[in-house]
């Protein structure tokens, strides 16, 4: 499956995204994220890991479907950290943060570098993901 979603713990989403996105996709993307989010409280807030250092194609035709995502407007989302992206996904986050007044995203080479910013419970969240 292209994209795929677990719970690290209660504060952090691992989301990865492989191969080439489609619509089908982040339709599916959509229905688990509904799901997760619901099982937040009104005063959580959660951290995101999104590796897309495997992903071949994310389509510019997406691009609209992706503005609808709730992990980029939820106000209960923290941050989210981006693993591998290139350059062009690099400016689509960019551009997506902007469209959508979120400046939430940081930029990961690593996983593990991506993993060490929401385990050590200071920055980027230092709410504890509570808010």
């Amino acid at each position: 499956m292209p994209v795929e979603i677990q719970p690290v713990d209660r504060a952090v989403l691992y989301c990865r995204f492989s191969g080439t996105i489609t619509d089908d996709d982040l339709i599916a993307l959509t229905r688990q994220e509904e799901i997760l989010f619901s099982a937040l409280l009104p005063d959580e807030a959660i951290d995101v890991i999104a590796d897309v250092s495997t992903i071949d194609l994310l389509p510019a035709r997406l691009f609209p479907q992706l503005i609808r995502l709730q992990n980029l407007y939820d106000s209960r989302l923290a941050h989210v950290a981006i693993v591998g992206a290139t350059p062009y996904l690099r400016a689509m986050a960019t551009i997506l943060g902007i469209m959508t007044s979120q400046q939430k995203y940081l930029f990961c080479d690593t996983l593990a570098d991506a993993q060490k910013l929401f385990r050590a419970g200071q920055e980027p969240n230092p709410r504890h993901h509570r808010r």
